[in-house]
C-alpha cells in the first residue's frame, strides 16, 4: 500500500513531466530491457513554446541543466531539446527504500565522495585541456556549456576513477534499479524525487539528478496544481545526459503509452451493453502481439515498433471516451445493430476513432508510421505505398485479435 507522501511525490513528478513540455506521461512504467518500473517517466520531444520555468521549479535556479535545456539569460526564452528525449523519476520518501545495508556503508560513501570530486576535476579543468576534440561542438548556444563526451577518454587515470566509482556503487546499490538504468542508459535522464534532506549529494547515485520537496508539503498535500502554479520543489542535483540508444528510447515511448492506455482503459469501464473498456485493452494487446509476430515473419527490424503500432491503433477512442462520453454511446448502440462502427462515430460525433487518433498522434508528435497507423489501420490500402507497410501489418493483426474473441 502506497503512503500518502509517496503518491504526492509522483502526483508532482507527473506535474513536473508535464510543465517540462512532455507530450507523453505515465505512471507505474516499466523500463526498456529491464525488470524495473519507474514510478514516472516522460517523452520530450521537439518542444515548440516555451517551458514553463524550467518545470515550473518553485524556487529560482542559479543554472539550468544544459542537456536537458539550452542555458540563456533571463530574457531569452528557452526551449526544449535538439532532439526527442525520456525521462525517468523515482520517488523515495524513506532511506530505507535507497541505502542498502551495509557496515562499510559510511566508509563506502565518504571514499565515494572523494572519488566524484577527483572525477569532477578531471572533467572540469584536465580534459578539456588534454583531450578538446571530445567536445560535442553544437551542444549549446554558450561553448562553456557544451556537452563532452567524457566516456570517450583515453586518460588512464581519468578511467580508473570511473571503475572504482562503479565498484563502489555496487556495494551500495547492489544491483538495483538506481546502479542498473543508468548503466545500461534505459533513458536519457533520471531524477530521483525526494523530501528535503533525504539524501546527502554525494549519496545520490552517478547518472542521477535529485529534486526535492518539503515534508510539511508531502505531509497535507501539495492541493490543485494549476498550469501556472510553481510547484513546491527545488532541484539539488542536476541531471546529465546519458544518450539513451535509439532502440530503448522507442520502447520507452512504447511502455509510457502502454501505462497510460492501461490506466485510461481500466477506469472507462462498461460503455452500454456492446462495449466494455476493458476488452478493447485486451484486443488492442492480442492486436500488438501478433502484430510483432507478424513483423518478425516479415524480417522487420521494427518488432518494437509494430507492438506499439498494434496498442495505438485504436487509441482515438480514448478521445471520443473523454470528449463526450454519451455521444460515443450513442455511436456504440448504432453499431449494434450491424452499422460500419466509424460511420456511426462521423454521424454522431463528427469524425470517427481513426481521424482522433491519427490528430493525437501527430499533436503528440509521435513517428510518422504511427500515425499513419492510427489513422488508417481499418483501410491500409489508402496509405501510400512508402507508408502502408505497417498500417498493413496492423490491420491483419486486427483481423486476427477479432477472430480469436469470437468476432
Amino acid at each position: 500500500m502506497e503512503s500518502f507522501a509517496h503518491l504526492e511525490l509522483k502526483r508532482l513528478a507527473i506535474a513536473w513531466l508535464a510543465r517540462l513540455g512532455c507530450r507523453a506521461v505515465a505512471t507505474e512504467v516499466r523500463c526498456p530491457i529491464s525488470k524495473y518500473r519507474i514510478d514516472a517517466a516522460g517523452w520530450l520531444d521537439h518542444a515548440e513554446g516555451e517551458l514553463l520555468d524550467a518545470g515550473g521549479l518553485a524556487r529560482e535556479r542559479s543554472g539550468v541543466d544544459a542537456t536537458l535545456f539550452t542555458s540563456a539569460p533571463k530574457a531569452v526564452r528557452r526551449r526544449g531539446p535538439a532532439r526527442p528525449r525520456t525521462i525517468a523519476v523515482e520517488c523515495k520518501q524513506s532511506r530505507a527504500d535507497f541505502i542498502r545495508d551495509d557496515r562499510d556503508a559510511d566508509r563506502l560513501k565518504t571514499k565515494l565522495a572523494s572519488l566524484r570530486r577527483t572525477r569532477e576535476k578531471f572533467e572540469r579543468e584536465l580534459i578539456p585541456r588534454s583531450e578538446p576534440h571530445l567536445r560535442e561542438s553544437g551542444s549549446s548556444l554558450f561553448r562553456d556549456l557544451e556537452t563532452w563526451d567524457f566516456e570517450g577518454s583515453r586518460t588512464s587515470s581519468y578511467q580508473r576513477v570511473l571503475r572504482s566509482i562503479e565498484r563502489i556503487e555496487r556495494r551500495l546499490h547492489g544491483e538495483t534499479k538506481f546502479h542498473t538504468m543508468p548503466h545500461y542508459r534505459l533513458a536519457d535522464h533520471f531524477f530521483l524525487f525526494t523530501p528535503v534532506g533525504l539524501l546527502k549529494p554525494h549519496e545520490v547515485p552517478t547518472g542521477w539528478g535529485l529534486v526535492e520537496c518539503g515534508r510539511g508539503t508531502l505531509r497535507k498535500g501539495a492541493g490543485s496544481l494549476g498550469e501556472l502554479d510553481a510547484l513546491p520543489l527545488r532541484e539539488r542535483i542536476a541531471c546529465p545526459s546519458l544518450e539513451s540508444p535509439e532502440p530503448r528510447r522507442q520502447r520507452m515511448l512504447r511502455n509510457i503509452a502502454v501505462a497510460a492506455s492501461l490506466a485510461k482503459l481500466f477506469r472507462g469501464g462498461d460503455i452500454g451493453p456492446d462495449f466494455n473498456a476493458h476488452e478493447l485493452w485486451l484486443h488492442s494487446c492480442v492486436t500488438a502481439s501478433t502484430a510483432r509476430i507478424i513483423a518478425q515473419g516479415n524480417r522487420r527490424n521494427a518488432v518494437d515498433e509494430a507492438f506499439l503500432a498494434g496498442l495505438v491503433q485504436d487509441v482515438g477512442i480514448l478521445v471520443e471516451l473523454q470528449h463526450d462520453r454519451a455521444r460515443f454511446a450513442e455511436a456504440i448502440a448504432l453499431a449494434a445493430a450491424g452499422r460500419d462502427l466509424r460511420e456511426c462515430e462521423r454521424e454522431v460525433l463528427g469524425e470517427d476513432h481513426e481521424a482522433f487518433g491519427s490528430a493525437l498522434c501527430e499533436h503528440w508528435k509521435f513517428p510518422s508510421s504511427l500515425v499513419w497507423v492510427a489513422g488508417h489501420h481499418h483501410d491500409p490500402a489508402s496509405v501510400p505505398q512508402a507508408n502502408c507497410d505497417l498500417p498493413m501489418i496492423v490491420h491483419v493483426a486486427d483481423r486476427i485479435a477479432a477472430e480469436i474473441a469470437g468476432g
